[in-house]
């Protein structure tokens, strides 16, 4: 005789909460970049890690402004468009910067601490792009009929 747990339903809930984990859509290569910048962090490679960040972020650029050929000319342009404010732009340079940092070889270094800010700031710009805007104008939607 068992112990009747099979009346019980238990959640998926890991310890300790991952906060990394993205529970709206992505376009798939932002989703894609995202996971393995996550995965570096969890690594401990926190040079790679910056650097998918910066892949994460332009694949943003590329999928506001399709024709853009570099992070900051993408950038420029979701500022221009009114897809980012000042402030997320200068976020998103600041992301640049590790990025470039990470990508190519120089002494400045990259810290465990930039890793994870960049990975903050990553997720919270696409929180805001992909999932708190879009919301947003669903309700903006809804009251104005």
């Amino acid at each position: 005789m068992g112990l009747g747990l099979e009346f019980f339903q238990f959640d998926t809930c890991a310890y300790p909460k991952d906060e990394r984990i993205i529970l709206y859509e992505l376009p798939k290569i932002v989703e894609q970049s995202y996971a393995e910048a996550v995965k570096c962090e969890k690594a401990k490679a926190y040079i790679a890690c910056t650097v998918m960040v910066g892949r994460a972020l332009e694949a943003v650029c590329k999928d506001f402004v399709p024709e853009t050929k570099t992070i900051h000319h993408g950038l420029k342009k979701m500022n221009e468009n009114g897809f980012v404010s000042e402030e997320i732009l200068e976020w998103a340079n600041e992301l640049k910067y590790l990025r470039n940092h990470g990508a190519h070889a120089s002494n400045i270094e990259i810290s465990d601490k930039d890793s994870k800010d960049a990975l903050d700031f990553l997720q919270a710009i696409l929180e805001i792009l992909y999932h708190l805007r879009p919301r947003f104008n669903d309700i903006k939607n809804r009251h104005s009929k």
